[in-house]
């Protein structure tokens, strides 16, 4: 089962390089996430780091506030950009072409929905924070024991759930409430290609993402060592912005598969519902990669 999820996850892969190949413009908005990401993931380490140095003095809950805010920033901006690539992924496989300019209209529209999910997403991530810091304090067997698997459960399913939000949000153009609704009534009737999917994708795109990163690593090393005898300031930049750039890239090759999945087969499931399901064909991707 899970060699089969992995090897349908590879062909879904190969389904993901041949849509960019078609219409490279479609990695645009994975990539501005993953650069602006990792600017305001600093900002957001800055305010973590602070807010814990300061919990037990007067400044603890206005570094908390401050943590909060950056966390909501990051939030958006991460789902206002999957938003885009959602709506921009969705043209494309069902018109063939896609409008950057539309899909980025069409994700401000629902920016009060982004704004929603990015609000529960902050919630979690403290919450899985604080039970973190917890299971360091208490030696409790029971706690210690469930704690882990409550965290990673609480993590992990609001990363699959805002997978599904996002492209409910923004192509069924739903309100925040609605968008829960549909997002549960679409991963209850799909489970068997969500699992099947997540599984694979995730295992893959976890392998991708460490090698692409040792590899740009090394690469950036050998920069430096190539250039470094000329001027050693010239060495290190080449070599940090070529790392950054080359990780941003896996990164947003890994978004973008995932983004992709999670919109197809909301889109698909969508139109089963309304037309049944024996009439209507999975989107080309779906059909050639878990042969639905």
């Amino acid at each position: 089962m899970v060699f089969e999820s992995i090897e349908q996850a590879f062909k879904y892969i190969v389904e993901c390089f041949r849509m960019v190949t078609e219409e490279p413009g479609l990695l645009l908005p994975s990539f501005c996430s993953v650069v602006l990401g990792a600017f305001i993931g600093i900002a957001v380490f800055i305010a973590a780091v602070l807010s814990n140095v300061f919990t037990n003095s007067g400044l603890g809950p206005l570094f908390i506030v401050v943590l909060f805010g950056a966390l909501l920033l990051s939030f958006m901006v991460n789902y206002l950009f999957m938003a885009v690539s959602s709506f921009a992924i969705y043209e494309h496989v069902k018109f063939g072409r896609s409008s950057l300019r539309k899909a980025f209209g069409r994700a401000l529209s629902r920016w009060h929905v982004i704004l929603g999910l990015a609000v529960v997403a902050v919630v979690v991530s403290m919450l899985v924070g604080s039970m973190k810091n917890s299971r360091r304090q208490r030696r409790g067997a029971i706690y210690g024991l469930l704690a882990p698997i409550l965290t990673v459960a609480l993590e992990e399913g609001w990363k699959i759930a805002s997978a599904l939000l996002i492209p409910v949000a923004v192509i069924g153009s739903l309100g925040f409430v609605d968008t829960f609704k549909k997002a549960f009534d679409i991963a209850r009737n799909n489970l068997v290609l969500i699992g099947a999917g997540e599984a694979g994708i995730r295992i893959l795109t976890g392998l991708f993402g460490f090698f692409g990163v040792v590899f740009s690593i090394l690469i950036a090393i050998g920069l430096y060592a190539l250039l470094g005898g000329l001027s050693w300031m010239l060495g290190v930049a080449v070599a940090v912005v070529f790392a950054f750039m080359a990780i941003s890239f896996v990164n947003t090759l890994n978004m973008f598969v995932r983004t992709s999945f999670y919109t197809l087969a909301y889109a698909w499931a969508e139109e089963r519902l309304e037309h049944g399901s024996a009439t209507i064909a999975a989107p080309t991707p779906l059909k050639n990669a878990f042969g639905v």
